[in-house]
């Protein structure tokens, strides 16, 4: 979670879902810089539902409301987010029939994370060796 950023009509708190399969997308392990936060949930159960919340918050604007700071530095009282404002919860068994239904979905989007990264390799490598002429595509 962004915890500093963000502009006047863009709040911080932008959330990204990481797991093991966005994790191999890369050669080198990943870091978060003094400018995010990682959430961790105590029942993996719970990840996609916290994750979705969050985006819904952030996209009704709702962080806007939690931020402060002084020298031109916006940063979100996440802090205030986690422990100390009350939100709308399900019960566990809705949290629960709610991953049991977006798992397929996230599952794809991580496919297609995989896809991309793949493709955008191919790109960067037989672009420059089809511009220099090293390699030809025959019309056949």
């Amino acid at each position: 979670m962004e915890i500093s950023g963000g502009t006047e009509d863009q709040s911080t708190g932008r959330v990204a879902y990481i797991n093991d399969n966005v994790k191999s997308l890369f050669s080198y392990p990943l870091i978060f810089s003094n400018f995010c936060r990682m959430l961790r949930v105590k029942k993996t159960e719970y990840s996609f539902f916290v994750y979705s919340y969050l985006r819904y918050l952030y996209n009704q604007d709702e962080f806007f409301n939690l931020e402060n700071g002084s020298s031109g530095i916006k940063n979100l009282d996440y802090k205030a987010l986690l422990f100390e404002l009350e939100y709308p919860m399900p019960n566990e068994e809705k949290v629960i029939d709610f991953h049991k239904t977006v798992k397929s979905f996230f599952k794809k989007v991580n496919q297609n994370k995989t896809q991309i990264h793949t493709l955008t390799t191919l790109r960067d490598t037989l672009l420059p060796k089809l511009m220099n002429g090293d390699i030809r595509v025959d019309n056949d």
